[in-house]
């Protein structure tokens, strides 16, 4: 399984889009999202991040976290995204892992050398 992590905010663009469109952009996005939860994508959570943390906020507005199958499914929602036009009218960034156990991860980290910490 894979988690496929994103943290967005809206451009100009979208700030600057007619109510109606929005609301057309938005469901055109859900129905596509549920194309996509067809091949396994299980929406998580979704929420409005708090900047409660000065110096060390990610700078973005929301967040979205999915449950995906395989790094296949996680490409294709993420090329869906591009096709779409999602990352035209919100930046965004994405994080994509396979789901590990803390004390897996955490083993790899303390093998890290110099030249693999960037």
């Amino acid at each position: 399984m894979y988690m496929f992590v994103k943290f967005w905010k809206p451009r100009k663009s979208w700030l600057d889009m007619p109510a109606k469109d929005r609301q057309e952009f938005v469901q055109r996005a859900q129905n596509g999202m549920a194309e996509i939860a067809k091949q396994g994508l299980k929406t998580l959570a979704w929420l409005q991040l708090d900047a409660v943390t000065p110096g060390h906020d990610t700078g973005f507005t929301f967040c979205s976290v999915y449950q995906v199958p395989d790094r296949n499914t996680a490409i294709q929602f993420h090329n869906a995204m591009m096709n779409f036009g999602w990352y035209k009218h919100f930046e965004q960034v994405n994080g994509i892992g396979e789901i590990e156990s803390p004390g897996a991860v955490l083993a790899r980290v303390l093998q890290l050398q110099p030249e693999q910490s960037a």
